[in-house]
């Protein structure tokens, strides 16, 4: 069934240019992995199938975010003939990503060893809310149970409150860790001409970011518990009301220059030289009699007054943003955050992803693709499948 192309994907630019990932992730964390390396030059073939529909197809916004610079194709893997295209298209991969329950790509006839068959240097990122192995691996999860299990949402809400489930958030801390797991196993090739298995646990990489709290349980036996805005040895360390509504700015004070910036900005307000918050020890005392003092001055000022003051004085404080403050915001203007870029039939503003290289610009110029749009172009170009052989997959239920 057609002929074969050479497997190098030799077009494109970027720090990844002529790297090829099938990529079979779906939700946001595993498909956040691949976006990056998308952006970076590497080529993206998205697999999904309509009997069972990516979560990232529920909402166009995050479709068109999280696919930028993919290739869409579809592929029935009930099927056996799509198995086989599969596999075709691994072996002119130099990654498969996959982010099912562990055992599902095995049960396709598609896990890493039967992809080694093909290609026996193949680098495959699996990731999953527990990792490949353990009592918790066949779970099932989303980001909230990610987070619970890690420690972090214990962590994260106020003393008073609730542990708070970071969802989407956890999600792309998962994501961030397999872009750079892939890109590590990438270095690995370059350096051994070996692939890898990276099996990546979406608890573990949510337990990463609090590791110095699990250490210091592990030293002292004492349980780290969450403080809201607040942060050890910074008072004031909070967001506080300004003018308008829902109007907020941020404001973060640790040494005693910073104190002392503060209570000039304020106008040395008389309540700033009780000798109670003499210094940063006793200010945290009085944590909570000085962020409420604080927040009186705040409110009676926008947030971008009460910023402009502030760090005239050596202050940190920035005002908390909204999406229409952010995006008319002159210092985001001027380092282009947004770009319009063409995506499933009409015009998508993106965000560029954090970071600017000079020598191998992170690309942008694709917002993420309709389901199938390049079936056509994949199945000709990359396995030489003529018009007539997809025009009969295509009945016989492969493409669905």
């Amino acid at each position: 069934m057609g002929v074969d192309v050479p497997a190098t994907n030799e077009g494109g630019s970027g720090a990844l240019a002529g790297v090829r990932i099938l990529d079979f992730t779906w939700a946001v964390a595993g498909p956040t992995a691949t976006m990056q390396a998308a952006s970076l030059g590497a080529e993206v073939i998205k697999v999904e199938t309509s009997l069972r529909l990516d979560v990232l197809r529920r909402s166009v916004f995050t479709g068109a975010t999280t696919n930028r610079q993919k290739r869409a194709v579809t592929l029935n893997l009930r099927h056996p003939t799509a198995v086989e295209l599969a596999k075709r298209l691994a072996a002119r991969s130099d990654v498969v990503a996959e982010s099912f329950r562990p055992g599902v790509m095995d049960s396709l006839g598609l896990g890493y060893e039967a992809l080694r068959q093909v290609k026996d240097d193949i680098i495959m990122l699996s990731s999953s809310m527990a990792g490949q192995r353990g009592p918790y691996a066949k779970f099932a999860g989303y980001a909230p149970m990610f987070v619970a299990l890690s420690g972090l949402g214990d962590m994260t809400g106020y003393a008073d409150g609730p542990p708070t489930q970071i969802r989407v958030g956890g999600d792309i801390i998962v994501g961030v860790h397999g872009g750079f797991a892939l890109l590590a196993a990438l270095v690995h090739h370059q350096a051994t001409g070996q692939g890898v298995h990276i099996d990546l646990s979406s608890i573990e990489s949510q337990s990463n970011l609090i590791g110095d709290s699990i250490l210091e349980y592990s030293v002292t036996g004492r349980v780290p518990t969450r403080t809201g805005n607040r942060e050890p040895g910074m008072v004031p360390h909070n967001c506080f009301p300004s003018a308008g509504r829902d109007q907020w700015v941020a404001i973060a004070v640790g040494t005693e220059a910073e104190w002392a910036g503060l209570v000039e900005a304020m106008g040395r307000p008389e309540w700033t030289a009780d000798p109670r918050f003499a210094t940063v020890a006793l200010r945290e005392q009085a944590a909570d009699e000085i962020e409420e003092l604080v927040a009186g001055w705040t409110a009676g000022r926008t947030a971008i007054e009460a910023t402009a003051r502030l760090q005239a004085a050596g202050v940190a404080a920035a005002p908390s943003y909204q999406a229409p403050d952010l995006l008319a915001d002159p210092h985001v203007v001027s380092r282009d955050l947004q770009a319009t870029v063409p995506g499933a039939g009409q015009e998508w503003p993106l965000l560029r992803l954090g970071g600017r290289l000079a020598a191998t610009p992170l690309r942008l110029d694709r917002a993420g693709p309709a389901m199938g749009e390049d079936n056509d172009q994949v199945f000709a170009d990359l396995l030489g499948l003529t018009e007539t052989e997809i025009k009969e997959l295509e009945a016989d239920g492969v493409f669905t």
